[in-house]
């Protein structure tokens, strides 16, 4: 007599032995189109290999350019940082030459020297040159030191 649970049983077996029979009859469908994925893939590796290559050369360029451009960076910076201190020492030595020469041109001998060759030059009938070296540079020191530079 059979049982319940031996019923049971074969109507399992039988739904198992009934789906690896589907899923064998199955296989060849889904082995084709493994393998035409396969193939296609295969074909295109050529491809995909150079398009990594010039992915790869690029990339490297670019790393190249990045390097370039932070050295330049880091050169125009210290060209900045040079320039700067130049100016600031040129600014310096700009401020000492016009107090030298306004210290010069307070001087009592500064002054007696100047109408002394003035008084020479009209005696010996030569033309005055109506400014004196002092006066010249102090103008040239106003404006930045443009005229010394004929900017």
């Amino acid at each position: 007599m059979p049982t319940p649970l031996g019923d049971e049983l074969e109507r399992e077996r039988a739904r198992r032995t009934q789906a690896t029979s589907d899923a064998r009859a199955g296989e060849p469908a889904r082995l084709g189109w493994l393998e035409s994925a396969v193939d296609f893939l295969e074909a295109n590796e050529a491809e995909l290999d150079r398009a990594l290559q010039a992915l790869d050369t690029a990339a490297a360029g670019l790393r190249a350019s990045t390097r370039r451009e932070d050295q330049l960076s880091r050169r125009l910076a210290t060209a900045n940082v040079v320039a700067a201190t130049a100016q600031q020492q040129l600014d310096a030595e700009r401020a000492w030459v016009a107090r030298q020469v306004a210290l010069v041109e307070a001087s009592q001998s500064w002054r007696l020297g100047h109408r002394l060759v003035r008084t020479l030059r009209a005696l010996t009938l030569r033309r005055d040159g109506s400014t004196d070296a002092l006066t010249v540079i102090v103008r040239q020191l106003g404006d930045g030191g443009q005229s010394f530079t004929g900017e």
